[in-house]
């Protein structure tokens, strides 16, 4: 009795040893975690080119006497990442894109960010060039230059001004050292100023007109991923989003984001030039890392645990269900999850393959480079991609995602 009490004292004694030994491990961990991204720390010089959405308008918050926007938000939160920011948001109210190249008076928008991007060069800066014009044009599409009863050319013809423009400005930024981003544009129809009667701005647009809008909003953003792709810019995704379509998101003049609109718009604009400061255009998987660039340990609180492209993370789980999202080009190899937990990729299955060694299987894309490595176990686990869900789990001592017996040969998912 007395030699199993002294066991029994040299168990706990060894899992608390153990469990000393995994802190002092996890703060390693958390350590090289902020060593990496502070490696990645640039000095940049901000500019943002466009209307009043750039320009802020609608916004409450101010700084220097100018509404912060989302230009000044992704700018605080590139600062919270350890970069040095200098920002000009040379956005004005009322500009339509070839106010941007040549305005009533005074310089361009376009010829005022070379000139800024050259002055960052020249100081070793990285500039980035953040790009949202045509919302005014837009507007004008159905107030000054089309009706309803128009023929179609008429429609097409704006769209062909409108593209012409928007490549100007990429063209002559795209021979410079900027990294460029553009983005799309809301569906206009369904903003309260038109949408709802009781707004007094853009009554010119009948109630007949707003299908006519939002195609013409399709054919613009048709345009800017056409010419996004030609000259090397990374597309900000503001068309999928409901930021535009009332509150909470939407200030008192139905038409502009109200403070917390931008707040969510500046989320997305430095989601993608997170992305575009990795150097790898999006789809392009050449520049991935191949080894682990940070290290994640989640907690019964984290709740979704986003990975983003560009970083390779080694993710240690909880003992509770784990809930994970992968952005096309995140990579992350998971660690300690055992339990039924939830993977979403935000691509379609159609391009993946999967195989395994031992009872770790790989996800991969060869087209995008988006890797996941994770353990199955004989609890189900739910992997989501954009088209369809499987479950991943060990049954009968086989490895299956579905209806598919995973082996050591990468192959193609089954549909």
């Amino acid at each position: 009795m007395f030699a199993t009490f002294r066991n029994l004292r040299f168990m706990v004694h060894e899992k608390k040893l153990f469990f000393g030994l995994w802190l002092v491990a996890m703060a390693i961990m958390l350590v090289f975690s902020a060593m990496c991204g502070s490696a990645h720390a640039k000095d940049l010089t901000l500019i943002s080119i466009g209307d009043s959405l750039t320009e802020g308008a609608g916004d409450d918050q101010w700084e220097g006497g100018v509404t912060v926007g989302y230009p000044g938000r992704v700018a605080t939160k590139l600062t919270g990442s350890g970069h040095t920011v200098q920002k000009h948001n040379l956005g004005a109210a009322g500009y339509t894109i070839g106010d941007m190249i040549t305005p009533y008076e005074g310089p361009g928008q376009l010829d005022q960010s070379l000139n800024l991007i050259q002055e960052a060069v020249a100081n070793g800066r990285q500039p980035v060039t953040m790009i949202w014009a045509g919302s005014n044009d837009l507007w004008a599409v159905y107030e000054d230059k089309c009706t309803a009863a128009s023929p179609p050319a008429c429609a097409a013809s704006d769209v062909q001004e409108f593209a012409g423009s928007l490549e100007t400005i990429l063209s002559q930024l795209s021979s410079t050292q900027t990294i460029l981003l553009v983005a799309l544009l809301d569906d206009h129809s369904k903003r309260p100023v038109v949408a709802d009667p009781s707004y007094p701005a853009h009554s010119e647009i009948t109630p007949d007109e707003l299908p006519l809008l939002s195609d013409q909003t399709r054919s613009y953003n048709d345009e800017i991923q056409r010419l996004a792709q030609q000259y090397g810019a990374t597309v900000v995704d503001t068309w999928n989003t409901q930021i535009f379509e009332g509150p909470p998101t939407i200030s008192e003049d139905g038409d502009h984001p109200n403070t917390q609109g931008y707040d969510q718009l500046a989320h997305i604009w430095y989601q993608a030039l997170v992305s575009a400061l990795d150097g790898a255009p999006p789809g392009d998987p050449g520049d991935l890392p191949q080894t682990i660039q940070s290290y994640e340990i989640l907690t019964p609180s984290t709740g979704v645990h986003e990975v983003p492209r560009g970083d390779y993370q080694r993710i240690y789980g909880t003992v509770g269900e784990d809930t994970i999202t992968m952005k096309s080009g995140g990579r992350a190899d998971l660690r300690n999850m055992i339990n039924a937990n939830q993977i979403t990729f935000e691509e379609a299955s159609s391009g993946f393959s999967v195989s395994r060694s031992g009872g770790v299987v790989s996800l991969s894309r060869a087209d995008t480079g988006t890797l996941l490595r994770i353990p199955a176990t004989q609890t189900r686990q739910t992997i989501r991609f954009s088209d369809r869900t499987y479950y991943l789990v060990i049954k009968n001592a086989r490895v299956m995602l579905g209806n598919q017996q995973i082996t050591l040969e990468d192959r193609s998912i089954s549909p």
